[in-house]
């Protein structure tokens, strides 16, 4: 089956988280695997019952889609005010060539914006998404396990007090509701190191764990993904 490039990404993430957590927690999640493509939770082990679905948290998301609908071509003038109007909201912005085709993207455009204001905005998404997701547990859109972890990829634009404040705001919504997450792990990509951040079902950080080689795996996810075959 041939498979798109959004797919090949979705992919992609999964496979990368599913790498991590066996780097990070080689006896834990020795017999984690990836499910396939169209099986949710993303990342399953049904001999010791765990399931993990794997999300990202990047507020550009939304832009990459607009850059690559309109990468070499003019945005058409009845919808540039509401292209501009999400590029804007998600500190991203085009830039185009001399015959107004978009040629680039720049991404975190924040001039007025001070890293604490520009963190607020990054780790949005961990509310947004993670409420979405806990309300597909809740729907009964993944298979239950006795251990369900969501895991969620960030920037590093996202300072970890950030992280942690949203994960606490998630571990609140899902407190009333009848299935929760019993895990979550948020991965920040940031220099000199990446960290990999674990969080009890109320919200409380279990762990922390740095990943130094998290590019070679990374190149391994792609290769499975076949993302550039």
């Amino acid at each position: 089956m041939m498979l798109s490039t959004t797919e090949k990404k979705k992919i992609f993430f999964e496979q990368q988280a599913l790498l991590i957590l066996k780097h990070k927690y080689p006896e834990r999640f020795s017999g984690l695997q990836h499910v396939g493509y169209d099986k949710s939770p993303d990342l399953q082990d049904p001999n010791t019952s765990v399931g993990i679905e794997v999300t990202t948290v990047l507020i550009y998301q939304e832009c990459c889609a607009l850059f690559n609908m309109y990468y070499g071509k003019k945005v058409p003038e009845d919808s540039k005010e509401k292209v501009d109007s999400i590029l804007q909201s998600n500190l991203c912005q085009f830039h185009y060539d001399e015959d107004d085709h978009v040629e680039c993207m720049y991404a975190y455009i924040a001039i007025d914006l001070s890293p604490a204001q520009v963190s607020e905005i990054a780790g949005e998404p961990i509310i947004s998404t993670g409420q979405k997701k806990i309300d597909k547990l809740n729907k009964g859109h993944y298979d239950r396990f006795n251990t369900n972890g969501l895991f969620m990829f960030t920037s590093n634009n996202t300072f970890p007090k950030t992280i942690g404040k949203n994960v606490a705001i998630l571990a609140r919504y899902q407190k009333e509701k009848e299935k929760k997450f019993d895990v979550f792990y948020v991965f920040r990509s940031s220099s000199p190191h990446d960290t990999l951040y674990a969080f009890n079902k109320d919200g409380i950080c279990i762990d922390i764990q740095y990943l130094s080689n998290s590019g070679i795996l990374s190149l391994q996810a792609e290769e499975i993904a076949g993302l550039y075959s």
